[in-house]
């Protein structure tokens, strides 16, 4: 995937039934507009959002 290797790993998703994750320490939320969700054990594209 291109673009993973200009993206942060946030956390791991458990549940597609509404989810929240922290943002780890360190990481500047205003360098990104996107969130992406990304499934590493099949390699496929799950979703996107603008986040602002």
């Amino acid at each position: 995937m291109p673009v993973k290797g200009n993206s942060v790993l946030i956390g791991d998703v458990k549940t597609f039934d509404g989810f929240l994750l922290d943002v780890p320490e360190g990481v500047d939320i205003e360098k990104y507009n996107t969130v992406l969700v990304w499934c590493e054990t099949f390699g496929e594209f799950i979703s996107a959002a603008k986040y602002r």
